[in-house]
């Protein structure tokens, strides 16, 4: 009898620990990064630029007006939304600030983003147009590889990457050079 009870007892399921490892922690940060960066820019060009032009018609919602309304919702969702959910998927290693071109709190940080956010959308519909008038004088059909969400984001994530490769090229730079300075200056010990 007593050797059941201890069977049962090890059968019992057993409470999870909240400090428990999940499966979303297993993933790699850089691939959650690249994924939801990506996933955000397909979303913002399927519903502001297919959906917008769907709902207002062609004639109003011109190639100028598709560019100023990418850009200023890659600036605001890149500031509300993709940076703060790359924040919380982040460890203690603070992974996530690799990953925002200006991330930060602050009013001015938003402003920024948003200017960032038009120069992204500008040079994203630029090369977009410029690709598919490539393939469509290359292959003399009309193709629409440029022209959807999947390839657009790939276009916008290509491009924010470099930039915030530069920009960390430049911090590095900046900071490298100044460490060897403090160094010999007996400030760090």
């Amino acid at each position: 009898m007593g050797k059941k009870k201890n069977k049962e007892a090890q059968k019992a399921p057993k409470e999870e620990s909240p400090y428990k490892v999940s499966w979303l922690d297993r993933i790699p940060y850089w691939i959650k990064a690249l994924f939801i960066k990506w996933w955000f820019f397909g979303v913002i060009y399927f519903f502001f630029v297919m959906g917008l032009s769907a709902l207002i018609g062609n004639e109003a919602f011109t190639a100028y007006v598709q560019i100023l309304v990418i850009g200023l919702a890659f600036g605001a969702l890149t500031d509300l939304m993709t940076n703060n959910i790359l924040e919380a998927l982040d460890s203690n290693k603070r992974e996530s600030r690799y990953w925002a071109m200006w991330a930060g709190h602050k009013y001015y940080i938003f402003l920024v983003n948003i200017a960032y956010g038009l120069a992204l959308g500008v040079a994203t519909s630029l090369i977009c147009a410029q690709l598919t008038l490539l393939i469509d004088n290359a292959t003399g059909s009309v193709n629409y590889w440029f022209r959807e969400p999947c390839t657009f984001a790939l276009v916008a994530l290509a491009i924010d990457m470099a930039c915030i490769g530069l920009k960390d090229l430049i911090v590095y730079l900046i900071v490298g050079r100044k460490a060897p300075a403090e160094k010999e200056g007996g400030l760090i010990e």
